[in-house]
């Protein structure tokens, strides 16, 4: 922990979680806050490792420590989904507004690579569903583009056949015996019928 950090203390972890706790926007904490929070906590916990070692504490110093320990976990769990829960928030109104002044300040290195991975799923998820869901255009291609399939048949020609026109006057052919296409499915029964072609079944 560098000099010009707050040493943590039990009193300074309280004061964190109720300033985050009663602001709506995630607060300014060092960068290296959960990192100073480990080296806190293992400092903590030697202690208690040397009380059980030696006689000099207590019992009752020896679980007012304990106590700490328990309850410094508490608080940066609470911290944390706190914290969690206003990133969370903040990507959801960043997604939905695309606006660039929701610029997420404050948030931890940790915290950072979270806010960026929602933010591309929700992105990802907003256009796949809800922009594909309200693109006529594209509805209707798609329409178009399962009804041509729907309405055409794969078959082999068996003779060669002249070009034809089809009904919305589009030109297919000429063909030439072995030759494999998609036609329209009442010109490919037709041909069928004639025994000049056969249809071709697709796996």
């Amino acid at each position: 922990m560098s000099e010009d950090h707050i040493k943590l203390t039990y009193e300074i972890l309280f004061e964190i979680l109720r300033r985050e706790k009663e602001r709506g926007e995630l607060q300014k904490l060092d960068n290296t806050f959960f990192k100073d929070f480990s080296e806190y906590l293992l400092e903590k916990s030697e202690i208690l490792q040397t009380a059980d070692k030696q006689s000099l504490f207590d019992e009752q110093e020896k679980l007012k420590t304990l106590n700490e320990i328990t309850n410094i976990k508490k608080i940066i769990k609470e911290l944390y989904e706190k914290r969690e829960r206003k990133i969370i928030e903040l990507v959801i109104n960043k997604s939905r507004t695309n606006s660039s002044l929701i610029t997420g300040q404050n948030l931890l290195p940790e915290e950072i690579s979270l806010h960026d991975l929602l933010l591309k799923m929700l992105n990802e998820n907003r256009k796949n569903v809800l922009h594909s869901t309200l693109d006529i255009e594209k509805i209707k291609i798609n329409r178009a583009k399962k009804e041509t399939v729907q309405n055409m048949k794969l078959i082999k020609f068996k003779k060669e056949v002249d070009k034809f026109v089809g009904k919305e006057l589009e030109i297919y052919g000429p063909f030439k015996i072995e030759d494999v296409a998609n036609v329209p499915v009442e010109i490919a029964d037709i041909l069928i019928q004639k025994e000049k072609a056969e249809a071709v079944k697709v796996e």
